[in-house]
């Protein structure tokens, strides 16, 4: 049995894998604010005798260093998530991008199956995505591949509406981001900008 999260900036799923392609489903909980929280919502899930936990999170595991850039779950953002969790779980734990774990799920049966190159596209709290190819997620240069969420968007002037979009401040260190007007929370920051009020 695997104890299994898929961990977003606002909730946290849990699920629970019994044999290799079964999946029953726990009860989801808010996303913490705060790593102490965050550990402890994760052990209340773990199934006893589970050998491992494995996580699907909202975030960037940099190859090199273990360190996580987590834009939209500031609980693990900056800390070596896998062996953190490691000491505090006593478990075996693997960590993958979300992005990268659903498009590899649809290269291998779903909607990209029988596909060499498939790209995924996440819209949730956040922007995000992953790419598969030959069968295999591609992470690139600090685990980037495929998060096309993070990046400036040059053009921010609303051509014919005299409108323009400042460049936010991103939770990943850029400014002007995809992720800050196109995720749930960069609508609303957006919807604030434009009208001055809250949605």
């Amino acid at each position: 049995m695997l104890t299994c999260f898929d961990i977003g900036g606002s909730r946290i799923k849990p699920g629970f894998a019994p044999a290799p392609g079964q999946l029953l489903p726990g009860d989801a909980f808010a996303t913490p604010g705060d790593f102490t929280g965050f550990v402890a919502g994760l052990a209340r899930c773990v199934v006893p005798g589970s050998r491992g936990v494995s996580i699907a999170v909202a975030g960037v595991m940099a190859p090199e260093t273990g360190v996580m850039q987590a834009a939209n779950v500031a609980a693990i953002n900056g800390r070596a998530l896998v062996v953190e969790l490691r000491a505090a779980l006593g478990l075996p734990v693997w960590v993958a991008n979300d992005a990268d774990c659903f498009a590899l799920a649809e290269a291998v049966s779903g909607a990209g199956a029988g596909h060499r190159n498939v790209f995924g596209i996440i819209l949730g709290t956040g922007v995000g995505g992953g790419l598969v190819i030959d069968g295999r997620i591609v992470t690139g240069a600090g685990g980037y591949a495929g998060e096309w969420g993070h990046g400036p968007v040059l053009n921010t002037k609303l051509a014919g509406l005299g409108l323009e979009i400042p460049h936010f401040p991103c939770g990943c260190g850029l400014a002007g981001c995809v992720d800050t007007v196109g995720g749930a929370r960069g609508i609303e920051q957006l919807h604030r900008h434009l009208f001055g009020a809250g949605l």
